[in-house]
């Protein structure tokens, strides 16, 4: 404020009026962007889930057209795989169980060191 002492009467007024306009355009502001922070929600809402749940059976033509190729693709693939799996752990199950009664029949019967079955880990199997 300094400045404003050495303006003669004319120029004061000039500036006071200069510094009313923009205190003006400044609460203006402040005000507008108060609004606009109370109209934003503070935390965004959860994410909306735009995935279709299908549900395909494989005897039901209908439901079946709905989906798409792939999807049926992927499906009888996803089943393939765990039949799969199901009939190799099966397989390793019956493989070890063998195993079991081959060394349980042989330590009771004979002392020969020959007669002892071989153990094969999972890895060779």
């Amino acid at each position: 404020m300094a400045v404003r002492d050495t303006l003669n009467q004319e120029e004061r007024e000039r500036l006071d009026s200069e510094v009313l306009a923009l205190q003006k355009k400044l609460l203006e502001t402040i005000e507008r962007r108060k609004a606009i922070k109370a109209a934003l929600p503070q935390v965004l809402p959860p994410p909306k889930n735009n995935e279709f749940d299908r549900k395909a059976k494989s005897h039901d033509k209908t439901t079946k057209r709905s989906m798409l190729g792939v999807e049926i693709a992927e499906k009888e693939a996803d089943k393939a795989e765990k039949e799969a799996a199901k009939k190799e752990c099966i397989r390793k199950d019956k493989t070890k169980t063998q195993i079991v009664s081959d060394v349980k029949s042989s330590t009771s019967g004979g002392d020969s060191e020959d007669d002892k079955p071989i153990l094969i880990e999972d890895d060779e199997i």
